[in-house]
């Protein structure tokens, strides 16, 4: 039976997947990299952020040079233009099943604590999550620690790993479920493609939040 699903933030519940890369494309240009199409992007992108400009051609000094900066400037646009971008069709239904299964949902990110809250407040969604498992501020993006936060959580409120689900729209959340034995669950639409989400091998690959309960149904993981 599962207790506890883990959500990733972006891409996942919140609909901000081309508004991020819009954002990183100015970053890429002014570090003299060309811009590249949002499928291009989808094909290449990767965390921690400081591997994803290695791999475009952006030294790591010119990285640790700027990095400050464009962290600062980037948030402040993303914040801008977030006052309206909306959750994932299927957001509430799926949290709203949770709560009345008594299913614990939590959020596992890369973003920070604050614009995180900041959202879900403003979406009425902050009362199905129990915590948000993310960076105190902004000037975390180049790495990740979103591993070891969530045996921590996992550890401290006693839950195993056969009875955790682990959705995200990027090969992280199915790495990282597969390093913990966790129930995995990519959705497309988001920062991979789906072949990409493909090649890790979920337990499940979904294309909308709709589809995830029929499907966890039929496999047996919500008896």
């Amino acid at each position: 039976m599962i207790k506890l699903m883990v959500f990733d933030w972006n891409g996942t519940l919140f609909a901000d997947s081309k508004l991020r890369y819009r954002l990183n494309q100015d970053n890429v240009e002014a570090l003299g990299r060309p811009k590249i199409s949002y499928a291009e992007y989808q094909n290449i992108f990767r965390i921690p952020l400081a591997d994803y400009y290695r791999d475009i051609g952006i030294s790591e000094e010119q990285v640790a040079l700027h990095a400050e900066k464009f962290s600062i400037e980037f948030h402040m646009k993303y914040d801008a233009a977030t006052l309206h971008t909306r959750s994932r069709r299927g957001t509430r239904q799926l949290l709203e099943y949770c709560r009345q299964n008594e299913i614990e949902c939590v959020i596992l990110s890369n973003h920070h604590v604050p614009g995180i809250v900041k959202d879900l407040e403003r979406l009425k969604l902050d009362s199905y999550f129990s915590t948000i498992l993310a960076n105190d501020s902004i000037h975390g993006a180049l790495h990740t620690g979103k591993k070891q936060r969530i045996i921590d959580h996992l550890r401290d409120r006693k839950i195993q790993p056969d009875e955790t689900v682990i959705i995200g729209d990027t090969d992280e959340e199915v790495v990282i479920g597969g390093a913990l034995d966790l129930k995995t669950i990519a959705i497309t639409g988001g920062t991979h493609s789906k072949k990409r989400l493909q090649a890790e091998h979920p337990d499940l690959l979904v294309d909308s939040l709709r589809e995830i309960i029929p499907k966890m149904e039929e496999l047996g993981w919500l008896q």
